[in-house]
Protein backbone atom coordinates (compact mmCIF):
# COMPACT_ATOMS: atom_id res chain seq x y z
CA UNK A 1 0.00 0.00 0.00
CA UNK A 2 1.37 3.39 -0.88
CA UNK A 3 1.90 6.09 1.74
CA UNK A 4 -0.94 8.07 0.18
CA UNK A 5 -3.36 5.15 0.52
CA UNK A 6 -2.23 4.52 4.09
CA UNK A 7 -2.71 8.20 4.94
CA UNK A 8 -6.17 8.10 3.39
CA UNK A 9 -7.06 5.13 5.57
CA UNK A 10 -5.86 6.91 8.69
CA UNK A 11 -7.84 10.05 7.85
CA UNK A 12 -11.05 8.16 7.09
CA UNK A 13 -10.79 6.02 10.21
CA UNK A 14 -9.95 8.98 12.41
CA UNK A 15 -13.22 10.76 11.66
CA UNK A 16 -15.23 8.22 13.67
CA UNK A 17 -12.52 7.71 16.28
CA UNK A 18 -12.57 11.48 16.97
CA UNK A 19 -16.05 11.01 18.41
CA UNK A 20 -15.01 8.43 21.01
CA UNK A 21 -11.30 8.73 21.87
CA UNK A 22 -9.16 11.59 23.14
CA UNK A 23 -6.31 12.65 20.82
CA UNK A 24 -3.54 10.88 22.77
CA UNK A 25 -5.38 7.54 22.55
CA UNK A 26 -6.18 8.07 18.86
CA UNK A 27 -2.47 8.44 18.13
CA UNK A 28 -1.63 5.35 20.20
CA UNK A 29 -4.26 3.33 18.33
CA UNK A 30 -2.97 4.40 14.91
CA UNK A 31 0.70 3.86 15.73
CA UNK A 32 0.17 0.50 17.44
CA UNK A 33 -1.89 -1.01 14.61
CA UNK A 34 -0.30 0.55 11.53
CA UNK A 35 1.94 -2.38 10.58
CA UNK A 36 -0.11 -5.34 11.76
CA UNK A 37 -1.04 -8.04 9.28
CA UNK A 38 -4.19 -8.86 11.26
CA UNK A 39 -7.37 -6.98 10.43
CA UNK A 40 -8.85 -5.01 13.32
CA UNK A 41 -12.19 -3.30 13.43
CA UNK A 42 -13.75 -1.52 16.38
CA UNK A 43 -17.50 -1.30 16.76
CA UNK A 44 -20.00 0.24 19.09
CA UNK A 45 -21.13 -2.14 21.82
CA UNK A 46 -24.80 -1.90 20.92
CA UNK A 47 -27.27 -2.67 19.41
CA UNK A 48 -26.84 -6.44 19.23
CA UNK A 49 -30.11 -6.93 17.32
CA UNK A 50 -30.53 -5.86 13.68
CA UNK A 51 -29.03 -3.78 12.20
CA UNK A 52 -26.21 -4.50 14.67
CA UNK A 53 -23.42 -2.33 16.04
CA UNK A 54 -21.74 0.28 13.85
CA UNK A 55 -18.08 0.02 12.78
CA UNK A 56 -16.24 3.10 14.08
CA UNK A 57 -12.60 2.29 13.15
CA UNK A 58 -10.60 -0.12 10.97
CA UNK A 59 -6.88 -0.62 10.42
CA UNK A 60 -4.98 -0.84 7.13
CA UNK A 61 -4.90 -4.65 7.25
CA UNK A 62 -8.70 -4.83 6.90
CA UNK A 63 -8.39 -2.93 3.62
CA UNK A 64 -5.60 -5.25 2.43
CA UNK A 65 -7.57 -8.38 3.37
CA UNK A 66 -11.02 -7.40 2.12
CA UNK A 67 -10.52 -4.60 -0.39
CA UNK A 68 -13.07 -2.49 1.51
CA UNK A 69 -11.87 1.03 2.20
CA UNK A 70 -12.63 2.60 5.59
CA UNK A 71 -15.16 4.85 3.90
CA UNK A 72 -17.07 1.78 2.76
CA UNK A 73 -17.18 0.04 6.16
CA UNK A 74 -17.21 2.79 8.80
CA UNK A 75 -20.80 3.31 9.85
CA UNK A 76 -21.84 -0.14 8.62
CA UNK A 77 -22.54 -3.26 10.67
CA UNK A 78 -19.73 -5.84 10.74
CA UNK A 79 -22.39 -8.21 9.44
CA UNK A 80 -21.56 -6.81 5.99
CA UNK A 81 -18.48 -9.06 6.11
CA UNK A 82 -20.58 -12.22 6.46
CA UNK A 83 -21.21 -14.23 3.36
CA UNK A 84 -23.22 -17.32 2.43
CA UNK A 85 -20.46 -19.62 3.75
CA UNK A 86 -20.12 -17.85 7.13
CA UNK A 87 -20.48 -20.30 10.03
CA UNK A 88 -22.84 -18.54 12.44
CA UNK A 89 -22.65 -21.23 15.13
Amino acid sequence: MSDKQSGDLDAASASSVDEILPANLQNLLLVSTQYLEDAILITEAEPIDEPGPRIVWVNDALYRMTGYSPGEVIGQSPRMLQGPLTDRN
